[in-house]
């Protein structure tokens, strides 16, 4: 039951996304980080001869491979992304200066780019908790109406509610339109009370009209909280 009402949350998945997004964005900053605190511990200067040239896969960096004498004498290889409109200045055989780390002879850069710093790091750390601080509060919000609404599904008191409109989500997921059942519901108190069904396609939602009765359940411990069985579990 649980999985079949995430399912139906697109704003669960959407929070999701933002999420996965955050932390794939966090591990570049995290690895740019050590390679920084890496690079901070000492370096060297050694010249390097440009070998060969390719563009990226994204179209916007291209990429330039090199090799270098390590201290010690041995050849070593790497490379560096460049912008596009630099990618004309490297020409296989140019001849440059790199610095090589002391604590990894295999990672060398341009001198050109300077002294190692944090703020690509730091750039990482805004962008991915621009994705993952919004992801956690989307995702966490709805997981927590999930939660309420399968507790009160499983183990809520049975009441009868009324169908009150066939709303659409403004949402659509493959192409395909959803719409959830607004309904409402009387409680103890002879208040009545207005929710809404999750995510349906359109056939599902349809098997109700206006001034249907639907069953529902009251939660447990909320007495102010009912959930619509649109999925039709405890009628099973």
């Amino acid at each position: 039951m649980l999985f079949r009402y995430l399912r139906s949350n697109v704003v669960f998945w959407f929070g999701g996304i933002f999420i996965a997004t955050g932390l794939i964005v966090l591990c570049g900053a995290v690895f740019f980080a050590i390679q920084t605190a890496r690079r901070k511990q000492g370096f060297y200067q050694s010249t390097a001869t440009v070998t060969n040239r390719h563009g990226g896969p994204n179209g916007n960096t291209d990429y330039v491979h090199f090799r270098y004498a390590g201290r010690n004498g041995e050849l070593r290889e790497s490379s560096v992304n460049i912008s596009k409109r630099k990618y004309a200045q490297w020409q296989p055989g140019q001849r440059f200066q790199v610095n090589v780390s002391l604590v990894d002879p295999g990672d060398a850069w341009p001198v050109v780019e300077g002294t190692p710093t944090y703020w690509i790091p730091a750039v990482l750390v805004f962008l991915g908790s621009c994705f993952f601080i919004p992801g956690v509060m989307f995702a966490g919000r709805q997981l927590r109406r999930i939660l309420r609404g399968v507790a009160a599904i499983e183990r809520g008191q049975y009441v009868i509610g009324r169908v009150e409109e066939i709303r659409s989500t403004d949402k659509n997921v493959r192409g395909r339109s959803l719409y959830s059942v607004a309904w409402s519901w009387q409680g103890a108190d002879g208040l009545r009370r207005w929710a809404r069904s999750p995510a349906l396609s359109r056939s599902d939602a349809t098997h109700w009209k206006p001034g249907d009765e639907i069953a529902a359940y009251i939660h447990p411990s909320d007495p102010e909280f009912a959930e619509a069985d649109v999925y039709g579990y405890r009628s099973r």
